[in-house]
């Protein structure tokens, strides 16, 4: 049965293509401008959990979880039409719509409709770009050439850029009768949108990563499934609590009220610490492997999420908390390079696709409970236990569960998903 299985995943594999210098030229498009897209999604989603201009008021819960609903029909049409549509056509029609959000949200200054139309053209756009990006870093790259890190930096780190981004434009932006803070942030996803069109446009997608047509090498579809489960539910409890993670800014915010005012330095510090920690862990992820950053951020970010919870002094439980963004960052680099690698082509988009929907699942119902509650303090210092107690329950399966598929092929890093 595993010389079977060992064939069945290599006649599912599409070989990667040469690493030729118009490859990496087409590479370098491609993922500069799914980067440039995933960048004013993260400025979305730290808008939506409350980091809006200072002066904006009170928006209704619909605008603030039509991003994440758009984003998941997005992310499920995606994984439809991903085998049947070049992903620079995808890419294109979202730096459309990034652009197009952008510049309406520019010129129509609290207008609650245009508001939420924009909100659901960026979330549809950044839904279409996130399974392509990951297949084209998978399926297209060597060992040898980064792959992981690539992986890392175009979905995690543009990502939390954005975010941070955002910490300082709603924070720090007082803005003027012209251009307020929510409209700086419309300015700049204007901007990426171009860009990423642009790129998205340019005479080096001719040479864009092909994968072969799965059709054409899988014999059971059915059967990848079935095989692909286990991996499936696992990433996918990584992810969901990566998303509780981002979540846990918002504890940032509640307990700053009053000590920090209208300072800005926490939030700029708690995005460059998520960053920081995210591209420490992603610069080593093809060297020293996935597990040792993965183990070790979980266990950290464990260990201060129960500090949190049972600190009695704001200042000390703030430091925590900014420390907790840096080993969150790394923890969750990992799941970067999992999500591309560890699924049979076949059913790849499909298995993102279920996982991301989980995760921005998540996203929507905390979002949901944040709007339709008043959140004390004692409250978010409390939830702190339930994330720490995840994060346990997370380490034991990764101990016991997650492969370690430094070195190897995009062959046996299946494989090994498969039969650990």
């Amino acid at each position: 049965m595993r010389h079977k299985s060992n064939k069945h995943i290599q006649q599912s594999y599409a070989p990667v293509q040469p690493f030729t210098d118009e490859y990496q030229s087409s590479l370098k498009a491609i993922l500069s401008a799914a980067a440039l897209i995933t960048i004013t999604g993260g400025m979305q989603v730290a808008w939506i959990t409350g980091f809006s201009s200072v002066n904006a008021g009170v928006y209704n819960t619909d605008v603030c979880i039509a991003w994440c609903l758009t984003a998941i029909g997005g992310t499920w049409l995606s994984a439809m039409i991903s085998k049947r549509v070049p992903f620079p056509i995808i890419l294109q029609v979202s730096a459309v719509l990034v652009l197009l959000s952008g510049t309406v949200a520019t010129l129509c200054r609290f207008n609650m409709m245009a508001l939420l139309a924009t909100r659901c053209l960026n979330g549809l756009a950044n839904g279409l770009v996130f399974g392509p990006m990951l297949g084209v870093v998978g399926e297209s790259q060597t060992v040898g050439h980064k792959r992981d890190f690539l992986a890392c930096i175009v979905e995690q780190g543009a990502w939390i850029l954005g975010i941070s981004l955002q910490f300082i434009c709603g924070a720090s932006w007082r803005g003027n009768n012209t251009l307020s803070a929510d409209q700086l942030q419309s300015v700049l996803s204007a901007i990426c949108g171009g860009v990423a069109l642009i790129l998205a446009s340019s005479k080096d997608m001719k040479n864009q990563p092909r994968p072969a047509n799965p059709g054409k090498l899988v014999y059971n579809e059915q059967h990848d499934l079935l095989e692909a489960l286990p991996a499936l539910l696992r990433i996918c409890l990584l992810r969901i609590l990566c998303a509780l993670s981002y979540c846990s800014v918002l504890a940032l915010r509640i307990t700053s009220d009053g000590d920090f005012g209208l300072s800005t330095m926490p939030y700029v510090l708690c995005g460059l610490a998520r960053l920081i920690g995210n591209c420490s862990a992603g610069s080593v992820l093809d060297s020293t492997g996935r597990k040792f950053p993965l183990l070790l951020g979980l266990v950290m970010s464990g260990c201060l999420a129960f500090g949190v919870a049972s600190v009695s002094k704001i200042h000390i439980a703030q430091c925590l908390l900014l420390t907790y963004q840096f080993f969150a960052g790394m923890s969750f680099a990992p799941t970067s390079a999992y999500l591309s690698e560890v699924f049979l082509q076949s059913v790849k988009q499909f298995c993102i696709a279920l996982i991301h929907i989980a995760e921005l699942t998540v996203q929507v119902l905390f979002i949901w409970l944040v709007q339709a509650n008043d959140i004390e303090k004692s409250s978010v210092f409390n939830s702190f236990y339930i994330l720490g107690g995840l994060t346990i329950v997370v380490i034991v399966m990764s101990i016991s569960f997650m492969p370690e598929t430094k070195g190897t092929a995009q062959p046996e890093t299946k494989g090994s998903s498969e039969h650990s």
